[in-house]
């Protein structure tokens, strides 16, 4: 029994020496912390300074997109039938009324034979009718005088007089079936003429060129069946998606650019051609088309693209550099270094332009070395530690 109390005795005195060195311990650290913070809050912090420089500022924003044709339609017949012949194939120029395919016209051709045979057989009925009715209007002329003079009864003038006006009749008939028949020929000499297909477009002469073809010869079309596509590349334009906040900035004519991957280190001049006047609901965007001349056709449509647009410009701005802009209790600002007293002062600014490595400071204005590297350890009037540099030139001002 009285081994076990010494030994609970023994253990609890080593857990209490053990408290007691633990605290001991905390302690000393606890005033080494306070002293090295002491020691931090008074030391000179060491900065590296950049200077505020004078140049022009570019509000540049950046968009992706698509490459598209400035215009595209696709060749379809108005009628069906065997496609004969397609003279073109993709990559070709096209120019403007130049024949693109025949349809197999036999059938339509004998459609045209049919028609004027009925046109012919129109002509010479109405001829046939006109002629009677020339006959029956003589006929009643003269039961009309003799029926005057009391020479034939009223009945004789009568008869005379309802067979003219049957055959009147009958003439117009003949005028509207020869009209049909014109119709019908007209109609029959259009079908015809649709079976030779050609390429037509009313904006400008320039040639343009077979983006898709789809159907091969011996192929039996229907009406409006796509043969090909016919593409303007001349000009190009780029689609772009615009979002709310950007969107009032742009106006038509704006000049833009335009990099692709196709061709590293060059750029493509254009401008906005149209803006859309409706964002969409769920992306509150809105679609934007910037045109890109092509007159050397280097550019094709579906290339991806970078589209670059300047909002504005600002000559001579005051600029620092970026990482120099730092956040305090909310404000933004930069710490101006006061070289001959070796200390730094936070002011707040009011910035501009940003760009990757640069930002415009807008006001106030500062002539003095501005830190760049080090502020995280900085407050209001804190001693620094300056370059050699900076030294130097505080040295050769104070000679």
């Amino acid at each position: 029994m009285k081994r076990k109390i010494w030994g609970v005795i023994f253990i609890l005195a080593g857990i209490a020496l053990a408290v007691m060195i633990g605290w001991k311990l905390y302690l000393k650290l606890a005033a080494d912390q306070q002293e090295d913070q002491s020691r931090k809050k008074f030391a000179a912090v060491p900065v590296e300074v950049g200077f505020v420089k004078r140049t022009n500022m570019h509000d540049i924003r950046n968009f992706t997109g698509t490459l598209n044709p400035w215009t595209i339609f696709r060749v379809a017949p108005k009628i069906s039938g065997r496609l004969k012949q397609l003279t073109v194939a993709i990559g070709d120029p096209v120019n403007n009324g130049q024949l693109l395919a025949r349809i197999d016209d036999e059938e339509y051709q004998q459609q045209l034979i049919q028609a004027r045979a009925e046109l012919k057989r129109a002509e010479a009925q109405l001829e046939e009718s006109t002629t009677q009715l020339r006959f029956k209007e003589k006929e009643l002329k003269r039961q009309a005088a003799l029926f005057r003079r009391g020479i034939v009864a009223e009945a004789d003038y009568d008869a005379a007089d309802s067979e003219y006006k049957r055959q009147l009749a009958d003439s117009h008939m003949r005028e509207a079936q020869l009209l049909q028949q014109q119709a019908v020929l007209r109609t029959a000499e259009v079908r015809l003429n649709y079976t030779r297909i050609y390429a037509q477009w009313s904006e400008d002469d320039e040639v343009r060129y077979v983006g898709e073809r789809f159907v091969d010869p011996g192929t039996m079309l229907n009406d409006n069946q796509a043969l090909c596509s016919i593409i303007d590349i001349q000009r190009l334009k780029a689609s772009i998606a615009v979002i709310e906040r950007d969107y009032p900035r742009l106006e038509v004519g704006q000049p833009a650019w335009i990099t692709a991957d196709a061709f590293p280190g060059q750029r493509f001049a254009g401008r906005i051609a149209r803006i859309s006047k409706v964002l969409d609901e769920r992306s509150r965007q809105a679609e934007v088309q910037v045109e890109i001349p092509n007159p050397e056709l280097k550019l094709k449509p579906g290339m991806f693209v970078r589209v670059g647009v300047e909002f504005t410009q600002h000559p001579n701005a005051q600029v620092v550099p970026r990482n120099a802009v730092v956040e305090r209790n909310g404000q933004t600002g930069v710490f101006r270094v006061d070289a001959s007293a070796r200390k730094a002062f936070f002011v707040p600014v009011t910035t501009g332009i940003a760009t990757k490595d640069e930002i415009e400071i807008v006001a106030p204005e500062i002539t003095a070395p501005i830190v760049t590297l080090g502020y995280h350890l900085l407050s209001n009037g804190s001693e620094v530690l300056l370059p050699d540099r900076v030294n130097q030139t505080e040295g050769e001002k104070t000679k």
